[in-house]
């Protein structure tokens, strides 16, 4: 699924989904990255406990959408696939 789509409706998503998009930013120390939609400004925060992806590189993110507590949404990410 685009991450166009996801970021659209993101609470419509529930389960495992995989999202699909560019690494635009990395933060290892916080063990996230970024996918950036093609469409506008909007992005979607990845979390992942795994190898880090590198910037530039278009990846399949599978995981769930969660709210965090100050509402935004983040997705947590159990298995990442180079595209």
């Amino acid at each position: 699924m685009d991450a166009d789509e996801v970021m659209q409706q993101p609470e419509r998503f529930k389960g495992t989904i995989g999202v699909e998009g560019p690494v635009i930013a990395v933060d290892k120390t916080k063990s996230m990255f970024v996918l950036s939609c093609a469409v506008g400004d909007a992005i979607i925060p990845v979390e992942y406990h795994g190898r880090p992806s590198k910037i530039g590189s278009s990846v399949i993110a599978y995981g769930e959408i969660e709210k965090t507590p100050n509402s935004k949404f983040v997705f947590m990410a159990h298995k990442v696939e180079l595209k």
